[in-house]
């Protein structure tokens, strides 16, 4: 009985003793001038907006490398990096579609034509034309575009989108993915012989609308994993309406028509294009480069506890630079990397019970690509892996705080989510300073989509208890005004602090944190 009575006081007087240690040494570790001097390194001009695979995004790895160093944090299998491969797929030079039929024309580059490539593809192709309807074969369905017409060997034209207009079309409530993508559209030519695919615009969406939705992709490189972009594929190119009536002409029929025709009957329209041949070159260069996810750990103290591991990430890299201007990304996410290394700083003197694996990610403004590689290369089994936190802007305000009377908030999107008992330890976690957890966008229902788009996303999927902070986005995000002097740092403070608190319990709770519903 006395043995079970001095354990009841061992819980009501030490669990709060210990909570209130960690307060007091975060709060006395806490060093705004470290924070500052990150923040202000990682989002100036000198990194040149850090984009994946260009001299600021190295300078910035090794700037988180060096901290880490610093801080005493150790690599993981003997390397503070872990490298991840890109494919670099830069804007086409010189370009060319040409149309014969009568005679010669030659399109015009982003008035009536722009080329792409989704894998490996040789730089130039010639051949006749088939036309291919919408470039669906979907049995499922009953529709098949290719089923009465032979491909192989040649370049095939079809239409955007799907037959969605016919009120008895299957397609309307199948997800994007499924038909109306390029890549389903490509994959599907190619699989059926085809050596080019010319990709006709919505009919009653402006070319020039087209262009500027590919923004960026016509004066910057475009990324993709490595590991995902392997396969071999043919060269494809959006077309205008007009220059996909100038390779109809011989059929005497005009692109409306078809469409119009295909929509209605719900029945595939497929035919060779007499006397037509097209040559394309896309003037396309791909290159495979090195990016790096940055690591450091900070192992736990407990014998027991040590071999349980909790993750603190956030990306580092961002836009780079666009038409000449620089890209700091101040708040996103120079706000979280500097929340990272000053969590890591903090929470290295408190030595506690888990070990803690720090992550600056690469790639998360091209797809979650650091942290995508990582779900497929774990450096710490996900099994030992109890918690993940990701910090992803914390240095601002979004409108809904602008002019509110709340000072201090920040969203938190994860725990009401999962469940179980993470929100009752971030509630506690608050306590540090009285931060306004708001849950507004804690929720699969959120339009935003924000559970998915930034890197706990890849521990979410496995299971574990994610949670992300987020200052919410505002009107300078992903525009070149995204610069420090906007920084509220009285804010990044506190977020920082109360952050390092909701770490400091996940680390040192005798407990690991049990959710309800894992993602689905």
């Amino acid at each position: 009985m006395k043995k079970f009575v001095s354990l009841i006081l061992f819980v009501i007087l030490f669990v709060p003793l210990y909570a209130q240690y960690g307060i007091n040494e975060i709060k006395k570790n806490l060093d705004t001038n470290n924070i500052k001097a990150d923040e202000y390194f990682l989002a100036s001009d000198e990194l040149e907006g850090r984009e994946i695979t260009e001299r600021g995004q190295k300078v910035a790895a090794l700037y988180i490398k060096t901290q880490f160093e610093k801080i005493g944090l150790k690599p993981v299998n003997g390397s503070y990096y872990q490298k991840v491969k890109v494919l670099k797929i830069n804007p086409p030079k010189n370009p060319e579609l040409l149309v014969t039929n009568d005679t010669i024309i030659s399109a015009k580059l982003m008035e009536e034509f722009y080329p792409s490539s989704e894998g490996r593809i040789i730089p130039e192709v010639s051949g006749e034309v088939v036309f291919a309807g919408y470039g669906i074969t979907a049995p499922d369905f009953n529709y098949d575009d290719y089923r009465d017409i032979d491909v192989k060997g040649k370049i095939v034209l079809i239409l955007a989108q799907f037959p969605e207009d016919s009120k008895i079309s299957k397609f309307n409530k199948t997800k994007f993915a499924d038909y109306r993508s390029t890549r389903y559209k490509v994959q599907n030519a190619l699989e059926h012989g085809a050596i080019a695919v010319l990709i006709m615009n919505e009919i009653n969406r402006p070319f020039d609308l087209l262009i500027k939705s590919l923004g960026r992709m016509l004066s910057k490189p475009v990324f993709r994993l490595q590991e995902k972009d392997s396969k071999e594929s043919i060269p494809f190119a959006y077309v205008s309406k007009k220059l996909s009536d100038i390779i109809l002409k011989k059929s005497g029929l005009k692109t409306d028509v078809i469409k119009d025709s295909i929509d209605n009957n719900y029945k595939s329209f497929s035919f060779e294009i007499p006397n037509t041949s097209v040559k394309l070159r896309h003037g396309i260069e791909r290159n495979i480069e090195e990016t790096e996810n940055v690591v450091g750990l900070l192992e736990g103290v407990d014998k027991k506890l040590k071999d349980e591991y909790i993750i603190v990430s956030a990306h580092y890299d961002h836009e780079g630079v666009i038409n000449n201007n620089i890209y700091n990304g101040a708040d996103d996410n120079a706000s979280g990397t500097t929340g990272v290394l000053n969590v890591a700083r903090i929470l290295s003197k408190l030595k506690p019970k888990r070990s803690i694996l720090f992550i600056a990610f690469t790639g998360e403004e091209k797809g979650l690509f650091g942290s995508t590689f990582y779900e497929s290369n774990p450096l710490i089994d996900f099994n030992k892996t109890k918690a993940a936190i990701n910090i992803d802007m914390i240095g601002r305000k979004d409108e809904k705080y602008e002019n509110s009377d709340t000072s201090f908030y920040i969203y938190a999107i994860g725990p009401k989510i999962m469940g179980g008992n993470l929100p009752s330890i971030l509630e506690s976690a608050k306590k540090i300073n009285n931060m306004y957890i708001d849950y507004q966008f804690d929720t699969l229902e959120d339009m935003n989509m924000f559970y998915s788009r930034s890197d706990h996303y890849a521990f979410a999927k496995q299971g574990i208890p994610s949670t992300f902070f987020f200052n919410g986005e505002h009107k300078d995000y992903h525009k070149p005004t995204d610069k420090v002097d906007k920084i509220i740092f009285t804010l990044l403070y506190k977020r920082i602090e109360m952050i390092s608190y909701f770490t400091f319990l996940l680390a040192n709770s005798n407990e690991t944190v049990k959710i309800e519903r894992p993602i689905p």
